[in-house]
């Protein structure tokens, strides 16, 4: 049996191989198949019949072409010149056995199947005479072929008009059966049939146009039976889950645009009832996410690490988030010769080595910008100028190529691939060439596109998009000079009354190699290179955003920082800061974390402080801990004198440990406790739900769910959400056990007359230690955060936090890229303005205003 099977097989892989030795060629018309037969089955040996045909369509069933030709084993060539109008053309072949077409020599169809079979291919064919050839085999037993072509049937309509194509299928395949220019969609059908040669039943269309938007926010609602499917530049809003068979259903998506967008709507009919309703309207400033709406918002929101590799890119200028100097020699991506790299003050690089300089290896330095981004949710394709002072030479390379004819001294302007995740690698390999000082300076890296001074939040990818044709627009490289932060990334703050900027000031210690912040003078000024150092962003970026989101800014001080930083950091705040504004001030982040090496540092002065005291040494980290926090804010409320009420202090806590806020709160070791009494009005916690899901004692029973049929989602959210799921996890699940967190928290503060806020919070789905490296459970984490039943728990998780008499909530974190290492982000991208968590968070915004 084997031995058969194998011949078969290479009997099979012969045929399909349609040698053309020693064809036979013949000449046609245009318009007609000059045709070849042969007698075997890979268009081998001489041509036994030679013909034209006009078409093709040949039912020769148990005969053959002609009485030299076999009945079994036979094959043909067709091959002829035709004129085609240029568009999309949809090509049909029908063949029994073998079949295979070419346009101009390029393989579109290729089919093999020993039984009569349909193959369909939609080509873009340009206008003209081309070359279409066909091939065909036949095994045994019957013997059929057919070919045809006709142009994708499709309509031009205006700006503001739908193109409506209907089809006699369910799956939007072949060509429409009728083709007509509708302004809006709103058909009732019933029973009836679109058109007369569209079946009640069935049938299947999808309607396409460009509009235009003036900037805000607007309500996309569709009313359907059975399947609708609803996209903005090919980006689905309503759909997915929603595309099956079902009674009438309502749906409802709010998005942010601005300017000419392409609008796509896709709808089948399986049986019953027809209803297709789609159309959309601008909401209200009460309803809309404009500046300000914020007001009386209960959530705020941790803010990304703003570094080359985040998805969150905040700055116009990108350059702000590059990657440090990488010194290079030709073959050696990094000699690792930071220290000797030659710098102005501000990070520039004032001169390279000379070719004779033998002190060093290093001969270029580079850096990355955009490193990692995913190509299918990236925006950062396209144009971009890359601005300089200075002279000198700068090269590019990764996704990144220069384009020279467009580009000028101070001046370039490049190319980036958005598939080549490797993102811009701009390198300089001279500069100064006069020894002038005139080093190449102030680099600044702009993608295309536009934005309006009325409206921070207007943004048009395409310069020349209607919407941004006023005089209050202008080029994002025009705006550069004065604009700091990209519509994109405020538009999906806007909803948040708080910002944390815990991540973009650099607060977690991550190596003592890294200089840490003490002093103010060695503080990121606006003036650096870059704002993504330990150091973190200037303290004017944190400000200036606060301000134009009207949101109050969440501050960590740094963990090493002297009083006279804090002074100087409490006086610049003061100084301009909106007077509608206020300030949640904290020390550090998660001392009591030994992750962050922070913890250890504190633990050290607590060490020299209270050398004689019994108490272990944690106990001491935490009472000095809770000393500092009083003193900065003691340092601030002086600062803030006469207004030091908008000045809100924050005692953080472990969310699982109660005593970490009673010993920071009391600190007794402290000469001047109790530290509460130092202004400390509020306690915050990180208040996370279903971390325990990821750690090393449940990584085999996860790694069994995620074997389900679902990927283990049905298994993971039943024990998030009530338990029972995972040998020794928490009664009630992963919900109760945090609401249980929170409750106590809650009775804590209570006692204590001081309010409960969180630092962070939402889900904790992340592999710790070794588990980070098992890729089924980060794609089973992964597809949760992206799962309606996410949100769901969102919810849930909020609920109890307000009726607990939670304040002010936290949301970690406003947007990241997921993958092994967490899926933090409300959002994964800048272009996304929608997910299930973001959506949770934004319906209980509206349903809990604050007064």
């Amino acid at each position: 049996m084997k031995v058969i099977k194998l011949q078969f097989l290479t009997s099979l892989f012969a045929m399909l191989a349609f040698a053309t030795i020693n064809a036979s060629a013949c000449d046609a018309p245009s318009n007609t198949f000059c045709v070849d037969y042969f007698k075997s089955r890979d268009l081998s040996g001489q041509a036994v019949l030679t013909t034209s045909e006009n078409g093709i369509n040949h039912s020769w069933l148990s005969g053959s072409p002609s009485s030299s030709v076999p009945v079994d084993n036979f094959s043909g060539r067709w091959r002829g010149r035709y004129t085609f109008d240029g568009s999309n053309i949809i090509f049909r072949l029908l063949a029994d056995d073998g079949v295979r077409l070419f346009i101009d020599g390029k393989l579109v169809i290729d089919g093999s199947k020993y039984q009569a079979t349909e193959y369909t291919a939609t080509v873009p064919v340009s206008a003209g005479e081309h070359l279409v050839e066909i091939e065909y085999y036949e095994a045994w037993g019957t013997a059929r072929l057919a070919a045809n072509w006709e142009p994708v049937r499709t309509c031009n309509v205006p700006v503001g008009q739908f193109c409506a194509a209907y089809f006699d299928n369910r799956g939007l395949t072949g060509n429409p059966k009728f083709i007509e220019q509708e302004s809006t969609i709103n058909h009732l059908w019933g029973a009836n049939a679109p058109a007369a040669n569209v079946p009640a039943e069935n049938f299947s269309a999808r309607w396409q146009g460009d509009f235009d938007f003036n900037p805000g926010t607007y309500a996309f609602t569709a009313n359907g039976d059975d399947g609708v499917r609803l996209y903005v530049d090919g980006q689905l809003l309503i759909g997915g889950n929603n595309w099956l068979s079902a009674g009438t259903a309502f749906y409802e998506h709010k998005y942010w645009l601005s300017g000419r967008h392409r609008i796509t709507v896709e709808y089948y009919e399986a049986y019953g009832n027809a209803i297709l309703q789609v159309g959309w309207n601008p909401l209200t400033l009460a309803e809309s996410k404009p500046i300000g709406s914020n007001a009386h918002s209960s959530i705020g929101t941790n803010l990304s690490d703003w570094k080359d590799w985040s998805s969150e890119q905040p700055f116009i200028d990108l350059f702000k988030t590059s990657r440090s100097w990488i010194p290079q020699v030709t073959g050696v991506w990094d000699t690792g010769e930071q220290n000797a790299l030659k710098l102005d003050q501000n990070g520039w690089v004032s001169s390279l080595p000379a070719a004779s300089d033998t002190s060093v290896r290093y001969r270029t330095v580079s850096t990355l910008l955009l490193n990692g981004q995913d190509p299918a949710t990236s925006l950062h394709g396209g144009k971009y100028v890359v601005l300089y002072d200075g002279e000198g030479t700068l090269t590019y390379g990764l996704a990144a190529t220069k384009l020279t004819a467009e580009s000028s001294p101070g001046r370039d302007v490049i190319n980036v691939d958005k598939n080549n995740t490797g993102g811009i690698l701009l390198t300089l390999t001279s500069t100064d060439p006069g020894r002038t000082g005139n080093y190449i300076r102030n680099i600044r890296v702009i993608h295309s596109g536009m934005v309006c001074d009325d409206d921070l939040l207007a943004f048009c990818q395409a310069e020349n998009d209607p919407a941004c044709n006023r005089n209050a627009c202008r080029t994002l490289e025009s705006a550069s000079s004065s604009r700091l932060f990209h519509p994109l990334f405020l538009r999906n703050l806007v909803q948040y009354r708080s910002l944390r900027f815990m991540n973009p000031q650099g607060t977690n210690v991550i190596s003592n190699s890294l200089q840490q912040q003490v002093d103010w003078a060695s503080r990121t000024t606006l003036d650096k290179a870059r704002w993504n150092s330990q150091a973190g962003i200037p303290l004017e970026v944190a400000v200036a955003l606060s301000n134009q989101l009207q949101s109050d800014p969440w501050l960590n001080m740094p963990v090493q920082a002297s009083d006279d930083y804090m002074r100087q950091f409490a006086r610049l705040v003061r100084a301009t800061l909106k007077p509608s504004q206020k300030v949640y001030l904290e020390y550090g982040n998660e001392i009591w974390n030994d992750s962050f090496l922070a913890g250890s540092w504190v633990e050290k002065q607590a060490l020299a402080t209270w050398p004689n005291a019994p108490e272990a040494a944690y106990v001491k980290r935490i009472n000095w801990y809770g000393k500092r926090t009083a003193e900065m804010c003691d340092i601030w409320k002086a600062e803030w004198a006469g207004e030091e009420n908008r000045v809100e202090c924050v005692m953080a806590a472990q969310a699982s440990n109660t005593s970490s806020a009673k010993v920071a709160l009391d600190c007794p070791l402290w000469t001047q406790a109790p530290c509460q009494s130092h202004g400390i009005k509020s306690v915050a916690i990180g208040s996370y739900f279903g971390y325990y899901a990821g750690n090393l004692s449940a990584q085999a029973e996860v790694t069994s769910w995620t074997k389900d049929t679902d990927g283990g989602l049905n298994r993971l959210f039943a024990e998030l959400s009530s338990g029972g799921q995972l040998t020794g996890g928490p009664q009630g699940g992963a919900m109760a056990m945090s609401a249980q967190w929170v409750a106590n928290y809650a009775s804590l503060t209570k006692s204590r007359g001081l309010t409960l806020l969180a630092t962070e919070g939402g889900q904790g789905l992340v592999g710790a230690g070794k588990v980070q490296d098992n890729q089924s459970i980060a794609n089973l984490f992964i597809a949760a955060n992206r799962d309606p039943r996410m949100g769901e728990l969102y919810l849930k998780m909020l609920a109890d936090w307000r009726d607990a008499g939670g304040g002010l909530f936290m949301n970690y974190t406003s947007m990241g890229q997921y993958n092994r290492y967490g899926s933090w982000g409300s959002l994964e991208y800048m272009g996304q303005s929608s997910s299930v968590k973001t959506d949770a968070l934004s319906q209980f915004i509206l349903a809990n205003p604050t007064n």
